[in-house]
């Protein structure tokens, strides 16, 4: 069994200096000993914002069937095997001293034991490596919360400690090489390791050093260079950096080495979560993701990992406790994310309340979506044009549509998708992303992405997407070039927040949500309407919605603008000419609009080139303005060229 001392060393450390004082009247730790109370009756609820398919509806077991479905989803099962509940029945005995907790733990415990302790084939769903290595974190971080002040009697914990050792085992027999690759690799094995921690004795010496192998490898090759997780997901990054600074958190407190720095390996992702939370909080939903609460979890990674970031609240201290105190004032962060190796751009400015990302990444696991040049857009942390969620994981028509290209704002050529999903986790073909390049200065902001995929036909198409926010007129252009052989039907899509609401006011779309208006217009469009969607705000949770679709024919290459402002303009195409040629410019060489406001009259000029000229003269003129280059803008500060 344990030493007394280990608990009683851990428990100290973690309440030391008035712990109780800074989170007891927290809301997030009366929330815990809401859900605290509703477990000890017998009442499940998975709401917490890494609840990985959470579910808000509350279910009551008279006799709990650890493998039963309520709603006919197994991740329920999934959620109810991971049992995060015993961490919070653990932080509510702290917080009250209540020994009902405690009994609590122990019943559902036992019970468990009891009932699906023995994996057998009738209780298969209690038992993925997932599930179960996250239980066993759970357990263990459990025990050393409670146990110096609320010991187990040696039966009792000698019962756990058997049970531990079987999960453990279940773990090594069923791991795959794949999950050197997955967030189930990451799970499963820090579930090895926090058994390992609290009881070595579980482990043989090789045992040990293969899990810790394979915890360095999978953080290694999981993790992009520029902190984005592989898997594409933001939900999913958290869930690996959580789980991995869990384990960080325990061998500090107990004062254990590690046989490699888990904060040198991940703190590029730590640091990248920063762009990760949007300006309410939010965590971004890009492709299984939920836009959840992510503040909390943020500042115990912050405090954790000891970055140069400052937490909001004291609540973090729920879960890493005072050793883990976080003193440190915010540092200036740069408002751009230039994801080049993962391809994800994100750009949050928080003095010009305006947030941002864009997609044209791989598609990761099957957690990824069909988004390549997906575009999403927040102002003042009110969400406008947005992913549309993950609804589900069940094989359904819905589950197919919010992954598609269909619910997402990207461009659809010919109704013909350049990625397609088959299924729930699987594809039938897969756009190329090719490119992207950013450029920032105190004017503009501009991000570029390219694609390619293949046309109904076969042939090859070449998607090209920029994205300019300047910044003292508050314009956001989306510029979209399509380059594809033949005449085609380009459909350029913006899903909606359901809080948004759609009218016409003269050439644009008013889409006005908490008193904010954001005018949309559109440059080069036959046909624009609006339609409804649908929206999942969280997993198991669905909502209607709007979404804009502008259509525009064309032939070989289409190059196509939208326009997000705070104030209504007038847009307009402007006429370019070549150095020594009368004629007018065809517009794959030099495409010129104006960006008009209405009531101040000020004038943006945008510029774009799709081709090169290689016959004439290379300069072009917009009335007295020399042009030369394949993106130019104008503006009353002058001309610049930006690439």
């Amino acid at each position: 069994m344990v030493d007394k001392h280990t608990f009683q060393m851990y428990e100290n450390l973690f309440c030391e200096q008035e712990w109780l004082t800074y989170v007891k009247d927290t809301r997030r730790a009366k929330h815990i000993i809401y859900k605290a109370n509703l477990i000890c009756q017998n009442i499940f609820l998975f709401d917490d914002p890494l609840d990985m398919e959470c579910c808000y509806i509350p279910h009551y077991f008279k006799d709990i069937d650890w493998v039963f479905t309520p709603n006919g989803d197994d991740e329920w099962v999934f959620m109810l095997n991971r049992q995060g509940f015993m961490v919070e029945l653990s932080q509510a005995f702290l917080l009250t001293k209540e020994e009902k907790y405690i009994q609590k733990w122990k019943e559902l415990a036992f019970d468990w034991i009891e009932k699906v302790g023995v994996k057998n084939e009738t209780n298969q769903t209690a038992w993925r490596i997932i599930d179960t290595g996250i239980r066993c974190r759970n357990w263990v971080t459990s025990l050393l919360l409670f146990q110096h002040l609320a010991p187990l009697s040696e039966a009792e914990e000698q019962r756990i400690k058997y049970s531990l050792e079987l999960q453990v085992k279940d773990i090594f027999a069923n791991y795959k090489k794949k999950y050197l690759l997955s967030n189930w690799g990451v799970l499963g094995v820090t579930g090895i390791l926090a058994v390992d921690l609290l009881y070595p004795d579980t482990l043989k010496k090789e045992e040990r050093g293969w899990a810790w192998n394979q915890f360095e490898q999978q953080l290694r090759i999981q993790f992009y260079r520029d902190g984005y997780h592989w898997e594409q997901s933001p939900l999913y990054q958290f869930e690996v950096l959580m789980s991995s600074a869990t384990i960080m958190m325990h061998y500090d407190y107990l004062e254990r080495e590690t046989p490699f720095s888990i904060r040198e390996r991940l703190l590029n992702g730590v640091q990248a979560s920063y762009y990760l939370e949007d300006l309410s909080g939010k965590l971004l939903a890009l492709h299984d993701s939920d836009p959840v609460d992510i503040r909390i979890e943020r500042d115990c990674l912050n405090a954790v990992f000891s970055t140069d970031e400052a937490v909001r609240t004291d609540e973090y201290l729920l879960y890493v406790g005072m050793k883990f105190k976080h003193n440190q004032v915010d540092s200036e962060k740069k408002p751009l994310y230039s994801g080049e190796a993962s391809g994800n751009i994100i750009y949050k400015n928080p003095e010009k309340d305006v947030f941002y990302s864009l997609h044209n990444g791989k598609h990761g696991s099957g957690h990824g979506h069909a988004c390549l040049g997906n575009f999403s857009f927040s102002l003042g942390g009110t969400p406008v044009i947005v992913d549309p969620g993950r609804g589900t994981y069940m094989e359904s028509p819905l589950r197919n549509y919010l992954k598609s290209e269909y619910a997402h704002n990207v461009i659809i050529l010919d109704g013909h998708p350049t990625t397609v999903p088959k299924g729930s986790w699987e594809y039938e073909r897969a756009g190329n992303p090719v490119a992207q390049s950013v450029y920032e200065d105190d004017e503009v902001q501009v991000s570029e992405v390219v694609y390619a995929g293949k046309t109904s036909e076969h042939t090859n198409a070449c998607f090209r997407r920029i994205v300019l926010f300047f910044k003292e007129s508050f314009y956001v252009v989306i510029l979209d070039i399509v380059d594809a052989p033949g005449v085609h039907m380009a459909s350029r899509s913006f899903q909606l927040h359901p809080s948004v609401e759609v009218t016409e006011e003269g050439e644009s779309l008013n889409l006005f949500s908490a008193g904010s208006n954001v005018f949309m217009q559109q440059l080069q469009a036959d046909h624009i309407k609006v339609k409804g969607s649908l929206y999942s705000p969280q997993y198991n949770q669905l909502q209607s919605n709007k979404m804009v679709v502008a259509e525009q024919s064309f032939e070989n290459v289409g190059i196509f603008a939208t326009i997000l402002s705070k104030e209504q303009v007038h847009l307009q195409e402007v006429t370019v000419k070549q150095d020594g040629v009368p004629a007018e410019v065809k517009k794959d060489y030099m495409h010129g609009f104006e960006i008009k406001g209405v009531k101040d009259n000020e004038k943006v000029h945008i510029f774009y080139a799709h081709k090169d000229t290689f016959k004439g003269n290379k300069l072009y003129f917009y009335e007295e303005t020399p042009l030369y280059g394949r993106l130019n803008i104008k503006t009353h500060q002058g001309n610049k060229r930006i690439y």
